[in-house]
């Protein structure tokens, strides 16, 4: 009787320590991304799916651990959010064919380079031409962060000047060219904007996560472009491009569960499409890891996701996620 009062005593303490220890994460979670809720049933709702991510990031990261799949997840910002929930704020319009074809007559023909420009390794960051990562927020503007990425890397190749440039100002301001403010758009869109109204630093038009009245002001541009160029749908063309003239802006697909809470590693998931896109990103070079190639990708949803904001994503490999479909860059 005394033995079986002892088990049911070591069973309620380990019970009692589990809650504890998960109380405990739950309660640093909060504080670390600043979350509040409105109601204790919103929170517990919360917790019951940040509970449910964090068993998955647990169980995918044993794969990873059996050398079973190729990168990690973690848990971050996005803890709280279901899967149904994440995709329907982060993912909007789709970047479709038909959005480069509303501005043809300002693409700059594409010239092949020769193939022994290509390195085996290239990062623009190393070299100064990316600005810090940011967060996007609630707001669909990642057209906006992709864009002004390729135009920050062309000022600085020109000019030797890294200016943070306004993506606030083509969110409000790009929706005469067909964008949706923080419900969408497209990168060549935003390139539309920036060729006819030039664009400002983010110090006079900061970002702000919200579409507003456009308040540009062509008196205070910093930069602006006559053209842009759409790199050849291939990786051995996205390659030259990016190792011989700097970093290229994409639109990758991301509607799989693994960008939710990738942490690092190579990104490689068979649910990632290459014929569907929903997000525009900035390829700031590429590398190779025990024999396996990769790219280089800059996102827009903080320094807390992915390796401090980056991601790398599988090269070579039948153009995973869509990456080099439709890559452009101005001039």
């Amino acid at each position: 009787m005394k033995f079986c009062l002892f088990i049911l005593y070591i069973l309620n303490a380990a019970i009692g320590s589990s809650k504890f220890n998960s109380d405990a994460k739950w309660s640093m979670w909060k504080v670390t991304h600043r979350k509040q809720y409105a109601n204790l049933v919103e929170e517990t709702n919360r917790r019951i799916i940040w509970q449910a991510n964090l068993q998955e990031i647990k169980t995918h990261n044993m794969e990873y651990k059996r050398r079973r799949v190729s990168f990690k997840m973690g848990m971050n910002h996005f803890g709280d959010l279901s899967s149904s929930e994440f995709q329907r704020i982060y993912h909007h319009q789709s970047f479709k064919q038909r959005s480069f074809v509303y501005i043809i007559q300002e693409v700059k023909p594409f010239l092949p380079f020769n193939n022994s420009f290509i390195v085996r390794s290239v990062d623009w960051r190393k070299k100064g031409y990316v600005t810090p990562v940011y967060y996007q927020g609630t707001c669909g503007s990642c057209y906006g962060f992709a864009a002004t990425g390729s135009l920050e890397a062309m000022i600085f190749k020109k000019y030797g000047k890294l200016i943070k440039l306004s993506e606030q100002s083509i969110v409000d301001c790009s929706s005469y060219y067909g964008n949706l403010g923080c419900s969408g758009g497209s990168i060549i869109r935003a390139y539309k904007f920036v060729m006819e109204n030039g664009i400002q630093s983010a110090d006079t038009y900061p970002y702000t996560a919200k579409a507003g009245t456009c308040r540009h002001n062509k008196s205070s541009t910093v930069a602006t472009m006559s053209h842009y160029i759409k790199v050849h749908s291939n990786e051995e063309a996205l390659a030259q491009t990016v190792s011989t003239v700097g970093p290229v802006a994409v639109c990758v697909h991301t509607k799989t569960r693994s960008w939710q809470f990738y942490k690092s590693g190579i990104l490689y998931d068979p649910l990632c499409k290459n014929y569907t896109y929903d997000h525009g990103m900035l390829v700031v070079g590429f590398g190779i890891q025990k024999d396996e190639y990769y790219w280089i990708v800059k996102n827009s949803w903080g320094s807390r996701w992915g390796m401090k904001g980056y991601i790398w994503i599988a090269k070579d490999r039948n153009n995973h996620c869509g990456i080099s479909s439709y890559a452009t860059y101005p001039e």
